[in-house]
């Protein structure tokens, strides 16, 4: 009867075995886009970060706006197929509407520049395996993107990978460096 022995840790192998796979979180969109049909905004609550640009383009027969509910923001009329974009440079929510068709609301939320717990992959307010598993699953397996990308960053460097699953078990379990925001 063959014995099998214990060759080399979890976190050895899955760095081993991914190493070869160079792929990297993919960037994000910087433009959102939201579409205007059926007399509404969709999606009618929507989260972006600080510096992404929302594009409303009405797919709508008639004519509508995006409005600011505070003096950010106003697209003027937008027949069909017209486009309106905006960046949003300051965190916060911002409510809006159509002028013309009052009853059509939503509202846009800005996070700031993330980062408050680098290695917090899945921004639940503790870092732990779960944030490992939640890191493969958006690298190698077509899961959600990091809710702030920068705290994905475990090493730091700018960029999101492997290297980041490595760094994040090393630091829960092997006493390795804490996990740091990106410069």
């Amino acid at each position: 009867m063959l014995r099998l022995r214990k060759v080399c840790s979890l976190p050895a192998l899955m760095l081993a075995g991914c190493l070869a796979i160079s792929a990297a979180v993919p960037a994000r969109a910087d433009t959102v886009d939201v579409s205007i049909a059926g007399f509404a905004f969709g999606p009618a609550s929507l989260t972006i970060n600080q510096g992404q640009t929302v594009r409303w383009t009405n797919n709508d027969p008639f004519s509508h706006t995006t409005t600011s509910d505070t003096p950010f923001w106003d697209s003027g009329i937008l027949a069909n197929g017209q486009k309106f974009s905006f960046t949003f440079n300051t965190p916060g929510a911002y409510p809006y509407h159509c002028s013309i068709h009052l009853t059509m609301t939503a509202t846009i939320t800005v996070n700031p520049p993330c980062c408050v717990r680098p290695g917090d992959v899945n921004d639940n307010g503790s870092i732990n395996i779960l944030d490992a598993s939640y890191l493969i699953n958006s690298l190698y397996k077509g899961g959600p993107a990091p809710p702030c990308p920068a705290q994905a960053d475990v090493n730091g460097n700018g960029a999101t990978n492997i290297v980041d699953v490595s760094a994040l078990i090393n630091f829960l379990y092997k006493s390795g460096p804490a996990p740091q925001c990106p410069a």
